[in-house]
Parts: C-alpha cells; structure tokens; sequence
C-alpha cells in the first residue's frame, strides 16, 4: 500500500497533540512535525510519540512554515493537519479506505475532505471542505501569510465526503490581534491576492471594523470565485446590518441568492432580518426556499441550516400565525435533529393547547 506522511506544524501544543497524533497512526505511516518556537515541551512530546522533529524559525508567514513540513514529508501522500485537530476513532476506516483508493494512482493530485467545528458543547457548528491529502510529486505547496491554502487544479482533485476532521479548539481559541496585523502587513505591502482580501475582510468584521470591513469584502468581490463569494456577501450583509444599513444589507443578500440559489445562507439570512420584525408572512417563504436544500459539498455550511433549524423557525411563524397543525408539524421535523429537544418538545405542547382552546372558540 501507498506510503503517507502527516505534515504538521506546532507552536505550544502539549494540550492536544497526544490526541491528533495517536489519532492519525493507522493510516499515516510517517509523522513529520515542524514546530515554530514551542517553550512547553511540544518537541519532545511529538517524538516520544514517534514523529520526526524539525525546527523552522518563525517568520510570521504560516505558507513557509507548512511548506517546510510538506518539503521534509517522504511519502507518496502527504495529510496534513493541525495539532488541535483529531480524526475520530469511528472515521479512521475511511481514510484507510481513501488510503487504499489512492495506491499508485496518478491521475489526481489532490483530494478534498470535510472539516467538522464544533462548540464547547459539542454541538457540530459548520462543516467546511479542504484539499486534505495531497501527492507528494504533484509539488503543491502553500500560499498566504495566514488564512493560507492549496491551490489545487479541479480537473486533478476530487473529493471524499467520507472522511473528515474534527475541530473542537477553534471556537474555544480567544480572539488575537495577530491575523489581523500580519494581513494588513501583507495588503499594505501589495500583495492584494483574493484570499488575502477575504481573509482581512473576516478579520476587520471580527474584530468590529465594520466600514473598513465593507469596503474590504468589496475589493474581494472584484477579483474573488467560488464559495467565498457566498460567504462575502453575507458578512458584507451583516458589517451594512451593523452599521445601520438595512436596505443595503437586503440587497446584498438578495444578489448573494442571485449568485448561488444552492446555499441556504441568503435566504436564511433574509428570513432573519422578517423574524425579528415579527414580519411572520414575510419571513415563511424565505424558510421554505431552504427546506430539503442538500448542503454544499464545497465552502463553508451552517449545519443546522440544511436540518432543524428552518423548520423551528417556520414552526413559530405558523404559531404566531395561528396555524397550529403546520406549527405542530414543523416542530416535529425539527425534533428529527434538533439537539434542542426539551425545548422543541414543550413548543409542541404549547402548539396543542393553543391548537384546543382555539377548537373550542
């Protein structure tokens, strides 16, 4: 079977790197760790776990680091992940299916997987895919100071919804001002890459530069593709949202609809801006739209947006409606996947009681 090597980069990462790296060993036959500064331990960890330790002098650019880990891997394949992440016990047979697929084929470069986020309680947040496993000849390597990617060729990858990645650190992870500076750093010197843009427009909205933010996602915009596009135009819509600009925000969700009416997001987003106006009428349709809409294989998804979460905000509209049998059925199809269930549970039987006193009237 085909050789695989994890490329890795570290800096501090006693707390999770036991479990990513045990987590990768029986479908990754060499562990290849950069770290880029550790003061806890981290290189001495990774070796007592078995992988090749080498050292790469920070220069603020996370594409060199990475790059460094992909020139000193061996294998014919090389996964990369980060020391946070883990692949659960119960998908480490896909990846050895995936592995057992790739064996001395040629005729892909690149093969993308699922990342899966999840919240301090478990509860899964997003699922997004990344080129995740790459042939080492094909010679790919990062970009971008940070936010970095692989910039594979469409007609030489392909994707594996099979396999995926947990991520369980990054919606804990406190919020820095590095990203932010090493982007600006990096558009201010010219280097005004569409990913770069994306990337420093999510950082000015994260950290409430809202006008700034705006006019960043618009020089996305101008050169941007893809997915991103999508997920632009809905922080755009919620930076205008922020500062006062609802028409305005209406209007960039309903061209991101135009663009891609395959992704739940802006008619979510418009349903939104109705349901807190107590707009019910309004806000049904823009619900139904997503009903049943299968979720993305590619870029970044709201889970709940392609399962429960339509279906409870359509129940509640019914309800004010006073439309209790569709609110009563849509809280039923909510209750299918809704993690929510006590509470779901006690709208049904609000639905009922008000379903009977309105009988007896």
């Amino acid at each position: 079977m085909t050789m695989w090597s994890l490329a890795m980069i570290t800096k501090d990462a006693t707390a999770t790197l036991e479990a990513a790296l045990n987590s990768v060993k029986p479908f990754c036959d060499e562990l290849i760790v950069v770290d880029t500064g550790s003061t806890d331990g981290t290189p001495d960890l990774a070796r007592s776990l078995g992988a090749k330790v080498s050292y790469f002098q920070w220069n603020h650019d996370f594409s060199a680091a990475r790059n460094q880990s992909f020139l000193r891997s061996s294998g014919e394949w090389i996964y990369w992940m980060d020391a946070d992440d883990v692949v659960a016990a119960e998908n480490v047979e896909h990846f050895l299916e995936l592995k057992s697929f790739l064996a001395g084929k040629t005729e892909f470069d690149a093969v993308w997987t699922n990342v899966r986020s999840f919240d301090g309680q478990g509860t899964l947040l997003h699922t997004w895919s990344k080129p995740r496993v790459v042939r080492r000849a094909a010679g790919i390597l990062w970009n971008g100071v940070v936010h970095e990617t692989l910039e594979v060729a469409t007609n030489r990858s392909t994707f594996w919804p099979n396999a995926w990645i947990d991520d369980h650190a990054t919606a804990l992870r406190p919020r820095t001002t590095r990203n932010l500076e090493l982007l600006e750093r990096a558009v201010a010197s010219g280097d005004r890459s569409p990913n770069h843009l994306y990337s420093l427009a999510n950082e000015l909205r994260d950290h409430e530069r809202f006008g700034m933010a705006v006019a960043t996602y618009r020089d996305f915009l101008d050169v941007g593709h893809g997915w991103k596009r999508t997920d632009a135009l809905m922080s755009l819509a919620r930076c205008q949202q922020q500062l006062g600009s609802t028409n305005g925000a209406r209007a960039t969700l309903l061209r991101a609809i135009g663009e891609d009416p395959t992704r739940a997001d802006g008619f979510i987003a418009l349903g939104e801006m109705a349901y807190e106006q107590r707009q019910w009428k309004a806000a049904i349709p823009f619900y139904q739209a997503v009903v049943g809409m299968e979720r993305p294989s590619s870029g970044l998804s709201v889970e709940s947006h392609y399962s429960w979460f339509p279906y409870d905000r359509l129940a509640i509209c019914y309800g004010e409606l006073g439309r209790y049998d569709e609110a009563i059925g849509a809280t039923y199809q909510a209750l299918a996947t809704c993690p929510d269930v006590d509470r779901l549970q006690a709208n049904v039987a609000y639905f009922e009681q008000c379903r009977a006193a309105n009988s007896v009237h």
